[in-house]
């Protein structure tokens, strides 16, 4: 995922890691070069071998890990002798962070006793090790702080739940945390998830705006009026700073949601939205549920799994670009996207109104962005991360003002996507054709490196939740869900419809459709015998709504791209009758398989 990883270990003694004794550092070498001897042998991951032949330098020396201690300060002797706080990494572990962030450096493991404590902050902390205990719980939280930061990648992007094209499982499967502690700070620790648990809205913080409650399913009517009952239930303030448990106000009060005329599966799928995180916390001392793939259903499932799992890419045909072009410019140019003004402040305290007084105030100038940063990078991200014709980005470019985007990159970066996003899909989705690339299957969810069936994987893959309990037809031996709405079609499904036999049902790991809105993934699969005993594959995304005109617009887009993947998918596999549906609130399979006639 280009993110290197790094761990922080906090040990009892300097002398454990520097000095004559070293017992740490020592033990941590022989296990580390033990470890990566296995590896090595192992891994079919060639860039990962090349990684790794940077931990030794041109003498021998193991350059993974280094310390940073109060106690490193630099003697007469060692001043003499040209040695500085350069040579003990130091320098990179406090002032550089893009460098330790980077591919390029080998250090990853940092040793402390306690001088992190203060100015240090790094976003790539997935793993806290404890070799000494901490009596203050103060003390503790600021350790276990070091871990909770939002990922960086290679590119300097922050991993947010955004980023991640709003799927919550890739979210949390990144940004974790391990801790490892001793039995003495187990209470602490689990207090402290206890609270994390308790938490009402984790994806938001502790701020809580209209485009979140979007984001999260809820359509423009749903989102505006649970807002204003949050707000004038006093969960939320006027800015939208959460006061009080969104999930507990829900939870207790349905009768005041009755403004919204929600269906009771609906206000179902709204709670479970904002439920606390119970399966967010693990216990790693404790074996991680696993489902198990039934050899007999995968037989049937296969040709299946491994015809979505295509690698493609969009191809866009026929777009009307002087049109659409003549649109976008036009509206982009009427943006109001001023320069961003340096302004200084002069402040004081007053002592009488016992407020902070702005007492004076004068601009020095604006901010020139292009010192910095190049005008390519600018198209790059269109044409680049978001997979734009380059030709039809240049000739777009050529069109709007490009004060603008000098004034400030990145507001007029996200206005001119949200622009070709939100209004202009309507004329590019008759534009995109998918072509597929190979038949080659790759590692994924459901088999190895080789192809062959995963036997077991982590329930988490599948859903937040799990029961134990199947049925015959079902491809795992345990339901697993998101929401209270696959939970029941998973349970309450037939077997028999129509004089057709649902032979497999699966519900559908991460297969990231690729679409011009952001990558887009179906919820479930049905593989049905019919009487002539010809077979189809009912690929069907469910959403908690009465209507299809009700879901978020957002949603609609991935799922008018997604009709033309499968369509395009299935010229692919003429053998195969695969067919594509969305399932509405409410709907019957039945229902669902007399719209795919």
């Amino acid at each position: 995922k280009d993110i290197k990883a790094l761990s922080l270990f906090f040990i009892s003694n300097i002398k454990d890691f520097r000095g004559d004794e070293q017992r740490i550092k020592k033990i941590f070498e022989q296990i580390y070069k033990a470890k990566r001897a296995e590896i090595l042998r192992q891994t079919e991951n060639e860039a990962y071998k090349k990684y790794l032949q940077k931990d030794f330098d041109d003498e021998g020396i193991l350059k993974v890990h280094e310390g940073y201690f109060s106690g490193d300060k630099v003697s007469a002797k060692d001043k003499q002798a040209g040695f500085n706080k350069d040579d003990l990494g130091v320098n990179i572990i406090l002032n550089e962070k893009q460098k330790l962030l980077s591919f390029d450096t080998p250090l990853r493991f940092i040793f402390s006793v306690w001088a992190l404590q203060e100015g240090w902050d790094n976003p790539n902390i997935f793993t806290i090790c404890k070799l000494s205990d901490t009596k203050q719980d103060s003390s503790r939280r600021q350790q276990v702080g070091r871990g909770l930061r939002i990922a960086v990648n290679q590119a300097g992007q922050r991993l947010t739940y955004k980023q991640l094209d709003e799927k919550e499982a890739a979210f949390y499967e990144i940004n974790n945390l391990d801790m490892v502690v001793s039995g003495k700070e187990k209470e602490f620790i689990q207090e402290i998830q206890q609270e994390i648990q308790a938490a009402s809205f984790s994806l938001v913080g502790n701020i809580l705006s209209l485009d979140d409650l979007k984001l999260l399913g809820l359509n423009d009517a749903e989102s505006s009026g649970l807002f204003f009952l949050l707000q004038q239930n006093e969960i939320i303030d006027s800015e939208g700073r959460i006061k009080n448990s969104i999930y507990q106000f829900l939870k207790n009060n349905s009768d005041k949601l009755a403004v919204l005329r929600l269906t009771n599966d609906r206000y179902k799928a709204i709670l479970d939205k904002f439920t606390d995180n119970r399966n967010l916390i693990k216990d790693g001392n404790k074996t991680i549920k696993k489902v198990k793939i039934r050899q007999e259903k995968w037989h049937e499932f296969k040709q299946l799994w491994e015809t979505i799992n295509k690698k493609c890419k969009i191809v866009y045909k026929n777009i009307a670009e002087e049109d659409l072009i003549k649109k976008v410019a036009e509206t982009f140019n009427a943006e109001n996207i001023e320069p961003v003004k340096i302004i200084r402040f002069s402040q004081k305290y007053n002592t009488q109104t016992d407020k902070i007084e702005t007492i004076a105030e004068s601009q020095l100038g604006e901010v020139d962005f292009f010192k910095t940063q190049k005008f390519t990078d600018f198209l790059d991200f269109f044409v680049k991360k978001q997979k734009f014709p380059f030709g039809f980005m240049t000739k777009l470019l050529n069109q709007i003002d490009k004060a603008k985007i000098k004034n400030n990159p990145q507001k007029a970066q996200k206005r001119l996507f949200e622009i070709l996003q939100n209004d202009l899909h309507g004329m590019l989705v008759s534009c995109v054709n998918y072509e597929f690339l190979d038949t080659t299957i790759y590692p994924n969810e459901l088999q190895n490196r080789q192809g062959k069936r995963k036997t077991e994987i982590d329930y988490a893959i599948l859903g937040k939740d799990f029961l134990a309990e199947s049925q015959e037809h079902l491809l795992y031996d345990s339901i697993c869900f998101d929401s209270e709405i696959e939970k029941t079609i998973q349970q309450k499904d037939p077997k028999e419809v129509d004089n057709q036999t649902v032979t497999v049902f699966a519900k559908l790991p991460k297969i990231c459709i690729p679409t011009p809105y952001k990558t887009y993934n179906p919820d479930f699969a049905y593989l049905l015998e019919q009487a002539n005993g010809k077979k189809l594959f009912l690929i069907v995304e469910s959403k908690g709504y009465d209507n299809e005109s009700d879901i978020p617009v957002a949603q609609q887009q991935k799922i008018k791209y997604a009709k033309k993947f499968f369509k395009a998918l299935a010229t692919q596999a003429p053998n195969l009758k695969i067919k594509y549906e969305t399932r509405i609130n409410g709907e019957k399979l039945l229902d669902i398989l007399q719209k795919s006639n």
